[in-house]
């Protein structure tokens, strides 16, 4: 039996790849490249690599909180969400949420299809036109902490 979350997390994509990507041809690999650790959480990039191509996976796995928050009550709360907001998507064949792959939840975890490209925000110069605010302010690019 693997020793921790994301190896767990890894043994489990390795025995379903074929299922959740039938499309693709033989499975070679099931890879970790790279983490990112926040917090609440650690989010982990896998990667799935078959014959004919690859597929990018997310990993988020949460943390016990400091207040006694409990990993396994947050990743099943989010998971709920993702699941509902995904089968809505997928109804109105509308693109934007990924796809959750496999039940982690009492691991604490959260696995998805993870999208490449570049983020809207990146993408886009957005400014508040100046008669929207006060006209003492000049034009300005939003920020994080802006209320538009």
């Amino acid at each position: 039996m693997p020793e921790n979350v994301i190896e767990q997390i890894s043994s489990e994509l390795r025995r379903t790849a074929a299922e959740l990507y039938p499309n693709h041809g033989e499975l070679k690999n099931v890879r970790l490249v790279g983490h990112t650790p926040k917090p609440e959480h650690y989010i982990y990039d896998v990667v799935i690599d078959f014959a004919d191509g690859s597929e990018r996976v997310a990993a988020k796995v949460y943390r016990n909180g400091k207040s006694g928050q409990d990993a396994k009550a947050k990743a099943r709360t989010e998971d709920h969400n993702l699941r509902t907001i995904y089968k809505t998507f997928e109804k109105r064949k509308l693109a934007g949420v990924p796809r959750p792959l496999g039940e982690f939840t009492d691991l604490g975890a959260v696995v998805t299809e993870k999208f490449t490209g570049v983020l809207i925000s990146h993408a886009v110069d957005v400014t508040v036109p100046s008669s929207s605010l006060d006209a003492r302010m000049p034009n300005r690019p939003l920020s994080k902490r802006s209320p538009w």
